[in-house]
């Protein structure tokens, strides 16, 4: 990965260019993955305002090592741009990858952007994860600050719940999912310890077509900076292995229900023994190789949280409690309820923490959204139109996706039965 700074200081990128394009060479020296097809895929980020957020811009992928030439639209959120930031990254890397890159070259653009558009939207109570940024891999999670989670050694079964009350069409949005991570240790503040991490259980649960739901099971041990090691097919990876006969580890079992919505748990017992549970009842029960097991020992960081896959950016999933158990113990539980989020339990760990972590209650009924570009606008509000009572509601937006967003609690409502908003460009 490397991030180089704007000669020119930061810019309005989406107000004054339309393509950002450069040229790159794979250099000859540079070994394929694991496929022996490729070498994995290049991809371009713009790092916006002072969080320095990732907005994609576009990815290629090295098939070769001639000149490719890459033109891509400047994303509609990068007006504070300082930085380009290009990742060369996949799953089954073997070896060294060594990319050229030189043109860098904005396009300035000859159309004025139309003014945005705005919408109101009712809130709905509950842990909000809203796929914010452009990727189709982008976390967004929470974990726990308490690291005493493992169940390795546990005198007790040690249950991990999470009960989900929003979710993804699955026929519209297919590929988008909810998650556990079970990491061992301390991880760092990333939001991707199911890559970064030596070791990690990685619990996911997506809707499918027609109406039910699966929760599957998969992990990988001594393999940082992967998806895991390649199994016995040597064209796969741990985590995404669909059948158990392809390779000795990685994915060993599932539960599909009758829906997605409801609590979904996952049971450890004498370290090896697993039972998954689905909403309505359903069950599975499978065993994880003791050797295997035997990496998880010690203290456990959970993650809960959702990735958007390819169809899913913009899209919203809600948790209404997650719990941990050790026998009838409880060890943590939250039905966030209370705003905000408590920070002596929990962590944001998100590719956008602003846009992709929300907790809602009652108290903030509405979300105000507008389209990009929209450099230079700013909230109003209003109680009756009069044009001398327009005023700042005092609230942050944020993007997600290509829009953006500002949560209006009750305090900041013109009025109790009435009111108005607009955007303003003075």
């Amino acid at each position: 990965m490397f991030t180089g700074v704007l000669p020119s200081g930061q810019v309005d990128a989406v107000t004054l260019y339309s393509k950002i394009s450069f040229d790159v060479k794979l250099d000859p020296l540079s070994y394929p993955r694991v496929n022996g097809t490729d070498y994995g895929l290049l991809q371009l980020f713009v790092r916006n305002g002072s969080g320095w957020t990732w907005i994609g811009a576009g990815e290629t992928r090295f098939t070769d090592n001639n000149w490719i030439h890459c033109s891509f639209d400047v994303p509609t959120t990068a007006d504070q741009v300082h930085r380009l930031t290009f990742k060369l990254g996949e799953n089954n890397l073997t070896n060294t990858v060594i990319y050229n890159i030189d043109n860098i070259h904005w396009t300035e653009s000859e159309v004025v952007p139309p003014p945005p558009t705005m919408s109101v939207e009712k809130t709905e109570p509950g842990l909000n994860f809203v796929a914010a940024s452009a990727g189709q891999y982008d976390r967004q999670s929470i974990a726990t600050v308490a690291n005493n989670f493992g169940w390795i050694g546990a005198t007790e079964p040690v249950s991990y719940s999470m009960t989900i009350s929003k979710f993804p069409s699955a026929t519209t949005y297919g590929g988008y999912s909810a998650h556990f991570y079970l990491v061992p240790g301390t991880p760092g503040t990333e939001d991707a310890p199911d890559w970064n991490e030596a070791t990690c259980a990685l619990i996911t649960i997506h809707a499918n077509g027609n109406g039910t739901a699966t929760m599957e099971y998969h992990y990988k041990t001594n393999a940082p900076g992967s998806n895991g090691k390649p199994t016995l097919d040597g064209l796969s990876a741990q985590y995404f292995n669909a059948d158990a006969t392809n390779g000795p580890v990685g994915w060993i079992g599932n539960v599909t229900g009758a829906g997605i919505l409801g609590t979904w748990t996952v049971t450890m017992n004498q370290d090896t023994n697993i039972t998954m549970t689905a909403p309505d009842g359903t069950t599975s029960s499978f065993v994880m190789p003791p050797e295997d097991a035997a990496q998880f020992a010690g203290e456990g960081t959970v993650y809960y949280g959702i990735v958007p896959g390819a169809n899913g950016v913009g899209q919203k999933a809600i948790l209404s409690r997650v719990q941990v158990k050790s026998g009838a113990t409880t060890l943590l539980e939250d039905n966030f309820s209370v705003s905000p989020l408590d920070t002596a339990v929990w962590n944001i760990r998100a590719a956008s923490p602003a846009g992709g972590v929300a907790l809602i209650t009652e108290t903030e009924p509405y979300y105000v959204w507008w389209t990009t570009p929209a450099t230079g606008f700013t909230l109003q509000t209003n109680a009756d139109l009069n044009p001398l009572n327009w005023g700042d509601p005092g609230v942050t937006d944020v993007a997600v996706g290509a829009k953006r967003r500002a949560l209006i609690p009750s305090t900041a409502l013109p009025s109790a039965g009435i009111g108005y908003f607009r955007l303003v460009k003075p």
